[in-house]
């Protein structure tokens, strides 16, 4: 399962069983890089969740500080 919040997947955010290791190595080792297709490929399901500012990205330390969160 993964996260989607404000309308949006989030597919960093996730929840895998550790008997999809072996798979999720074959599908990157095929080049491929879109999560969603594998977590569709796996049966996987969104958790709708929300509080999308859970989810912001904050690459910066001003970001940071705008968050709230830096204080």
């Amino acid at each position: 399962m993964w996260a989607r919040a404000g309308g949006r997947d989030r597919p960093t955010h996730a929840l895998l069983h550790a008997t999809l290791a072996a798979p999720l190595a074959a599908f990157l080792a095929r080049n491929e890089r879109r999560v969603l297709a594998f977590f569709s490929q796996c049966g996987g399901l969104a958790v709708e969740f929300d509080t999308p500012a859970a989810f912001a990205n904050i690459n910066t330390p001003a970001a940071l500080l705008d968050s709230g969160e830096g204080r």
